[in-house]
C-alpha cells in the first residue's frame, strides 16, 4: 500500500499546533522527529503526516494542506511550507527496522518484534509499529511509560486513551494491571495494537477497541470506572476531553497526561483544575512535559 507523506519543519513552539492539525486527517499516523540545526544549533521538529492512497486521498490531502496554510497565515512558523513524497509500507518497515533498537525505559525493555536477541526478563514489550507510530522511542512515550511504572498498582483497571501501537497498554499488562482497555479512533492503530497485544500474549488482560472517546462513553458505554487513565496525546485534546477523562475515573483515580509541549502546560493544568484535579508529579524533558494528576481531595504523592 502507498502512503503520501506530508512533512513540515518547524520550531518546537509550533509543533503542538501542527501535530494537532495533522492528527485530524492522519489520526495516529503522524511522526515527530527532533534534530539540531547544524548552522544555528537550535532544535527543529519535523512533523510528517501519512495519508493512505485511495479514493478519499485527494479530498483529505486538500483539506490538510488548506488547514496547514491557514495555520501559516496565523503565524505558525513552517506550517504553510509542507513537502510531499510517496512511500510504501515496505520502505516504512525497512526504515524502522534500521532505526528501532531495544531500549530500556525504567524497568520496561522495549524491543522490536523481529529482534529475538532480547531475553532474560518478563518486562519486555515487543512492538511492530505498523503505521501506528508508537515504538516508545519518542520522549513523550518514554515519559508516560516512566510515570506508569511509578503509579500503577497491581490489579488496577487501566484505560489507555489513544493507544497507537499499544506500547503503553501492553506495558501496563506486564506491570500487573488487572484489566486494560486500549482505545484509538484510527482503525490502523487498532489493527496494529491488536496484533502487538496478540504477539505479546496479553489478550487476556488488554482489550483494544476503536473509539473517539467522549463524555457519553465515559459515563456509560465503557461500563467501568478506571483506577488509572493514561493518554499520550496533544495538549488541545487533553483540554477538550478533560470532563470525559475525569468522568471515567474512580474517585481516587489517577491521570497520566503525556504529549504536552512546553507553553501549553498551563492550558492543561487550567482545564483539569476546574474539576479539582491537581498535579502531583511532573516530568520535563526538553520541550515535552508529562503530568500526573489526582483529585485534590484524595491526592497523595
Amino acid at each position: 500500500m502507498r502512503w503520501l507523506e506530508i512533512a513540515v519543519e518547524a520550531n518546537p513552539d509550533s509543533a503542538e499546533d501542527i501535530r494537532a492539525v495533522m492528527a485530524r486527517w492522519a489520526h495516529s499516523a503522524v511522526a515527530v522527529e527532533e534534530r539540531l540545526d547544524e548552522l544555528s544549533a537550535e532544535k527543529i521538529c519535523r512533523l510528517t503526516a501519512y495519508l493512505a492512497d485511495g479514493d478519499e486521498l485527494p479530498v483529505t490531502k486538500c483539506e490538510l494542506l488548506n488547514a496547514l496554510w491557514h495555520l501559516g497565515q496565523l503565524g505558525v512558523e513552517g506550517a504553510s511550507n509542507p513537502s510531499e513524497r510517496w512511500t510504501d509500507e515496505s520502505e516504512w518497515h525497512t526504515k524502522w527496522k534500521a532505526f528501532f533498537k531495544p531500549l530500556l525505559v525504567g524497568r520496561i525493555l522495549l524491543a522490536p518484534s523481529w529482534d529475538d536477541s532480547v531475553r532474560g526478563t518478563d518486562l519486555v514489550v515487543r512492538i511492530d509499529p505498523g503505521m501506528a507510530f508508537g515504538t516508545g522511542l519518542h520522549i513523550t512515550t518514554r515519559q508516560t511509560l516512566l510515570a506508569l511504572q511509578d503509579r500503577l498498582r497491581p490489579g488496577d483497571n487501566v484505560l489507555d486513551l489513544g493507544t497507537g501501537s499499544g506500547v503503553l497498554a501492553i506495558a501496563a499488562a506486564r506491570l500487573g494491571a488487572g484489566i486494560v482497555t486500549a482505545l484509538d479512533k484510527d482503525p490502523r492503530a487498532v489493527d496494529a495494537a491488536r496484533a502487538n497485544v496478540a504477539f505479546n500474549q496479553v489478550e487476556g488482560v488488554v482489550n483494544v477497541d476503536q473509539s473517539s472517546f467522549d463524555a457519553e462513553e465515559s459515563h456509560g458505554r465503557l461500563r467501568s470506572r478506571f483506577d488509572l487513565l493514561m493518554a499520550n496525546i496533544v495538549a488541545s485534546v487533553h483540554c477538550e476531553l478533560a470532563t470525559a477523562m475525569i468522568g471515567s475515573l474512580t474517585p481516587t483515580g489517577t491521570l497520566i497526561l503525556g504529549g504536552i509541549i512546553r507553553g501549553r502546560d498551563a492550558d492543561v493544568v487550567s482545564a483539569f483544575d476546574r474539576h479539582s484535579m491537581e498535579v502531583v508529579d511532573r516530568s520535563d524533558d526538553g520541550e515535552w512535559i508529562c503530568m500526573t494528576l489526582r483529585n485534590g481531595s484524595s491526592s497523595v504523592n
